[in-house]
C-alpha cells in the first residue's frame, strides 16, 4: 500500500494527522453583530451577538481522553546559547494535548518526541534518523532548526518523510520533502530591502547573527541593494561594545559577535 504524505500508516490515518498539525497553525476568529430595527414609531430591539462562523476545536471536540497505542509524531529544534527554537516543538505538542483530551484521531492519542540539536550537522543527522528508525515516528511537525533542513532532506526524501515545519536553511524553501508554514528569513529579509529601496531611503543596514547557515540571508539583501543600482553593499563582522548603565566608570562590555550588512547610497570615508 502506498503511504500518503511519507507516513507509515495507512492514507485515511496519515490525511487526519496532516490536518490536524496543519490546525495547529491556524487562529479562529469570531464577529459579532447587533440588527437594530426602526420605523412607524416603533420601538427599537437588539439582539444578542452572535458567532460568525464555528469556532476551533481540537480533535473531535467531545472532551473524551483519547486511548490505546499512541501515535507518534517527532519534532527537531535548534536549541544552544543565544537560539532557542524549541518553543517551536513545545506549542505543536500542546495542541496535540488538547487533541488528546477531545477524542484524540479516531480515539488514538497522539504523543510528540521533542529532540534539540545546537547547530552541529552529525547531532541533527542523527537525531532525524533516531527519530524515524528507533522512536518510530510516523511524521514529522513542529521542526524549527537553523541547519536541519541542509542536513537532513536528502535523508527524508529516501525514506518518504514530509516534514511541517519552518527553519533557517534554503533547503526548507527549495526542497521537495519540507513543508513550511512560512517564508523564511531569507525572503522576509529581501521583501523588507525593496519595501525600503522602493521608499528611497539613503541607508538600509541589516544585522544578524554570526553562526553557521546565515550568510545566504546577508547575500539577497546584497543582492537585491547591488541591483537598484543605489547602493554600495559591504559586510563586516565585528564584536559590538556596549557600556553597562550604571553611575560609576566601567569599562565597556563586549557582546558576542555579529555579522553586518551594510548598504549606503553614501560614499563610503575615503581612508
Amino acid at each position: 500500500m502506498r503511504t500518503g504524505f511519507g507516513w507509515k500508516t495507512p492514507r485515511s490515518l496519515a490525511a487526519l494527522v496532516a490536518m490536524f498539525v496543519g490546525v495547529a497553525f491556524l487562529v479562529a476568529a469570531c464577529g459579532d453583530s447587533n440588527d437594530k430595527s426602526s420605523g412607524g414609531g416603533a420601538k427599537e430591539t437588539s439582539t444578542p451577538a452572535k458567532a460568525a462562523g464555528p469556532t476551533s476545536k481540537c480533535g473531535l471536540g467531545n472532551g473524551q481522553k483519547a486511548s490505546g497505542q499512541p501515535i507518534k509524531i517527532g519534532a527537531l529544534n535548534t536549541k544552544q546559547p543565544g537560539t532557542d527554537f524549541s518553543e517551536i516543538g513545545r506549542s505543536t505538542e500542546a495542541y496535540f494535548k488538547c487533541v488528546n483530551d477531545n477524542g484524540g484521531i479516531n480515539g488514538r492519542p497522539v504523543q510528540m518526541v521533542l529532540e534539540t540539536e545546537a547547530t552541529d550537522p552529525g547531532q541533527a543527522a542523527s537525531l532525524a534518523k533516531k527519530l524515524i528508525e528507533t522512536d518510530k515516528v510516523v511524521g514529522i511537525a513542529g521542526n524549527s532548526s537553523i541547519i536541519e533542513c541542509a542536513v537532513n532532506h536528502k535523508y527524508y526524501e529516501s525514506k518518504d518523510f514530509y516534514v511541517i515545519g519552518a527553519g533557517i536553511a534554503p533547503e526548507c524553501y527549495s526542497t521537495s520533502n519540507f513543508a513550511s508554514v512560512n517564508m523564511g528569513p531569507r525572503y522576509s529579509v529581501d521583501g523588507a530591502a525593496q519595501y525600503l529601496l522602493r521608499q528611497k531611503v539613503k541607508k538600509i543596514v541589516l544585522v544578524q547573527s554570526n553562526v553557521p547557515g546565515t550568510g545566504y540571508i546577508a547575500e539577497g539583501f546584497q543582492l537585491i541593494s547591488k541591483d537598484a543600482g543605489t547602493c554600495r553593499p559591504r559586510t563586516s563582522t565585528r564584536t559590538c561594545r556596549s557600556r553597562t548603565p550604571t553611575p560609576s566608570r566601567s569599562r565597556p562590555s563586549r557582546r558576542p559577535a555579529t555579522a553586518a550588512a551594510c548598504c549606503s547610497t553614501s560614499r563610503p570615508p575615503r581612508r
